[in-house]
């Protein structure tokens, strides 16, 4: 009896002993983890390149904690479950069924083997079980079923369902991909639309869905509540690896945004018949046709989705001649009050034909271009935001417009090539590092000579139409970082604010023109905007120009701008204009306007200018130099007119170099000639 106790006594001491090894980091080795954690240890031996089965030999047994864990871990090769101790594999010997039963209350992995597997009933795989399908394994679900997976799941890039039944995935962590439904580059739209529909629908809770590489055509891609849709990557501007390769190259001016170049997941808008009835819903009594949707987007009301690494290819040259049903114009002649055309735009987010709009949406790392319509569109959003953006091209229509939103971030984004209209339309938001570059002539305008649309860049403005007008998201729209490179054949454009901005760091460089000159940079006020909060600022903007005159500041019409502030302005000419151009233009009743730092080189130029019949009292330009030439005159004063000239350094100035009006008044204080040499 006592031996038995004593051989009792040392079994205890044994597994007490062993315990403790495990509880003070021992692995099965019996040497101490001193600098690691065996979590930290199963992590560097995935990252060499081994798979996970030899690591755990190696390491020993790990917790379902580690394993979980450690499957995220970056590493050479597919990534991988970590085995549990508990696992069971499907064969054509031992169903899933029979799995689940030997499985059932375990933490445990199920592998799917190579086969054809029926789901011929509903089917519930609990989260305790994690599925690793392995190469060669399908599903064929039955109409009507539903197979619901709980845990994890893992698959290689084939075909794995198929037949009439439903997959649901109801972990958010998980991952799944289009493929698996047959989503392929050489399928159709029509074919490509239903399978995204499904792979949407899978994912009840929310997900990820990534794209695998190539250029899929789709019509329209919905994005489901708590959903992120993802490409298969993109490369970045700055990455020597895409330098000229695709999509016109890489930039290469460190000061650029890291916007995406290319990317290996291209989304198209397929190529439709000029006659084709789908494109168009009848919508009677009007006797008219609405325009279908084309474009990625977050489904109706959902509360959150995200779209980010992939580029959208809206097709524009291969559909640009759409006629409408009842319309012999095309593209060229397109107005709002003539007819519709399809409704193609890239990323939109916003009501439309009954549409809700997301609560939150979140775009990043895209590339879009080529659009018909704008290439991003948000609207009546509660929360939006945007980051490295390339947007390029825009038949009839705008590369950005946000509307009715708040709040709104967008940061680093590139805009190129051409577009209808101004670029971006924001209504009280705030965008950092925004670059435009390589802007080209739209040809839609070279088809007619004869449009009246005007090339913008920039405008912000609260809508006259309703309900946007009393909407509550209209406050100054705020730039920190404004940068153009405008090359020779830009078309005659400007930067306008119509309402309120706040413009910090521009950067405007022109090149020589062909047509005739244009002011380019111009914060204005329009004269059928009304806004309790009239606020134009600009500081530090820095114009040069070739030969094309600029505006800074230019208000106009009857509308009462108040709180303008321009602060260090440069302009440098390398030719004198053609045609001078006031650097401030008043056409309107302004008041409590300040300009100053304000430095003009290389050209003779007028530096103010009102109208007749207005009121424009406390304006205040200072610390003024013009001595590089000498100018035809400064100011052109008529009545109505109050401003003081302060801290002025001007080439050969006399009095008379300010024109007024009898009624008009101002003040000169400190103001001269320049340095004779300088």
């Amino acid at each position: 009896m006592q031996k038995k106790m004593v051989s009792v006594g040392i079994f205890a001491l044994f597994v007490v002993l062993i315990i403790s090894l495990v509880s003070t980091n021992y692995d099965f080795t019996g040497f101490a983890i001193q600098e690691q954690t065996r979590y930290q240890q199963l992590a560097s031996c995935l990252e060499e390149g081994k798979n996970m089965t030899t690591c755990r030999l190696e390491l020993g047994t790990v917790s379902q904690q580690e394993y979980l864990q450690a499957s995220e871990v970056p590493r050479g090769g597919e990534q991988e479950h970590v085995s549990p101790e508990v696992t069971c594999r499907v064969d054509q010997q031992k169903s899933i069924t029979i799995c689940l039963q030997e499985l059932a209350g375990n933490q445990a992995e199920m592998t799917i083997t190579q086969g054809a597997y029926r789901i011929n009933e509903n089917m519930v795989i609990p989260s305790r079980i994690n599925i690793r399908v392995e190469q060669g394994a399908q599903f064929s679900l039955q109409q009507g079923t539903t197979l619901q997976i709980e845990g994890l799941f893992t698959g290689p890039q084939q075909t794995l369902f198929s037949g009439e039944g439903n997959v649901r995935f109801t972990n958010p962590a998980v991952t799944i991909s289009p493929v698996w439904w047959g989503h392929r580059p050489e399928n159709d739209y029509v074919r490509n639309d239903e399978i995204m529909k499904k792979v949407m629908d899978a994912l009840p809770n929310g997900g990820t869905v990534e794209l695998a590489s190539g250029t899929f055509q789709h019509k329209l891609i919905d994005v489901a509540n708590a959903v992120t849709l993802q490409g298969a990557g993109c490369t970045f501007n700055h990455d020597p690896e895409c330098a000229n390769t695709c999509n016109d190259g890489c930039a290469t001016s460190p000061d650029e945004p890291n916007v995406p170049a290319c990317c290996s997941t291209v989304i198209q808008l397929p190529d439709f018949p000029p006659n084709d009835e789908e494109r168009y819903l009848y919508a009677s009594p009007q006797n008219q046709y609405t325009p279908q949707e084309n474009f990625i987007a977050c489904k109706s009301g959902v509360r959150e989705c995200t779209i980010r690494n992939l580029e959208y290819d809206g097709n524009a040259q291969r559909n640009r001649n759409w006629k409408g049903r009842n319309s012999s114009k095309s593209f060229p002649y397109w107005t709002n009050n003539d007819y519709d055309p399809i409704y193609a735009h890239g990323i939109y987010g916003g009501p439309f034909q009954g549409r809700r709009p997301p609560q939150s949406m979140r775009i990043e790392n895209l590339y879009i271009h080529d659009t018909i319509r704008d290439g991003v569109v948000i609207g009546e959003l509660p929360s939006f935001s945007a980051q490295n953006l390339r947007i390029k091209n825009s038949d009839i229509d705008h590369l950005i417009y946000i509307s009715q939103s708040e709040p709104v971030s967008m940061q680093n984004m590139l805009l190129e090539g051409y577009w209808t209209g101004p670029a971006v339309v924001a209504y009280g938001q705030e965008m950092r590092n925004l670059f435009f570059k390589n802007i080209v002539e739209n040809p839609l305008r070279l088809q007619n000579p004869k449009s009246e649309y005007q090339t913008l860049f920039m405008v912000s403005a609260r809508s006259t139409s309703s309900p946007k007008r009393n909407y509550p998201y209209h406050g100054p729209t705020r730039i920190r970082g404004l940068n153009a490179y405008i090359e020779s054949d830009a078309p005659s454009a400007a930067i306008h604010s119509l309402e309120a901005a706040d413009i910090e760091d521009a950067k405007i460089t022109l090149g020589p023109q062909r047509k005739e000159p244009f002011y380019f940079f111009a914060l204005q006020s329009k004269p059928e905007v009304t806004s309790g909060q009239k606020m134009l600022r600009g500081r530090n903007i820095q114009v040069a120009s070739a030969r094309s005159p600029v505006t800074i500041l230019n208000t106009q019409g009857k509308l009462s701008a108040e709180n303008i502030n321009i602060d260090n302005v440069s302009v440098r000419y390398t030719t004198p204009p053609e045609k001078p151009q006031q650097l401030v233009s008043i056409y309107g009743p302004t008041q409590q306007t300040h300009v100053q730092g304000v430095t003009i080189t290389g050209a003779a130029q007028p530096l103010l200018a009102t109208t007749t019949g207005i009121s424009v009292s406390n304006i205040t330009l200072s610390n003024v130099e013009m001595c590089d030439a000498k100018p035809e005159f400064v100011a052109h004063l008529n009545e109505g007119t109050d401003i003081t000239l302060l801290n002025a350094k001007i080439r050969g100035f006399v009095p008379g170099m300010i024109r007024s009006t009898p009624r008009a008044s101002y003040t000169t204080e400190n103001v001269g000639d320049c340095p004779a040499e300088r």
